[in-house]
């Protein structure tokens, strides 16, 4: 008689289909802690890229400041032209909201045009 090289299959172990996390992050902590704040503001298709802009330019840092000299702040990196308190998130997202929808009518500030 020949035995197996591994132990027989154990009959009372019950099975489940694979059920997804339904909270799994996109993004690191610090960027989807403003995903309801985005939300707010942007439209729901728009929602990630909104995110996914504010991790590139400040990590979700809203108080962070261009180290380079422009003066660029907070989570969108808003120069300080603009005249907008960029290190109020409510303010900053709600600015970067109006710049893709009413005055460029698309990305073009961080590099889509």
């Amino acid at each position: 008689m020949v035995t197996a090289p591994f132990p027989a299959p154990v009959s009372n172990v019950t099975t489940r289909p694979y059920t997804p996390e339904p909270n799994i992050l996109k993004y690191r902590p610090s960027v989807e802690r403003w995903r309801p704040l985005v939300s707010k503001h942007f439209k729901p298709e728009d929602v990630d890229k909104a995110l996914y802009v504010i991790d590139l330019e400040s990590g979700g840092d809203d108080q962070i400041r261009n180290s380079e000299g422009s003066g660029a702040t907070g989570l969108f990196q808003i120069m300080p032209f603009h005249g907008i308190n960029a290190t109020d998130p409510e303010a900053s997202v709600a600015w970067a909201a109006h710049q893709v929808y009413n005055v460029r009518g698309n990305w073009g500030d961080w590099g889509e045009a």
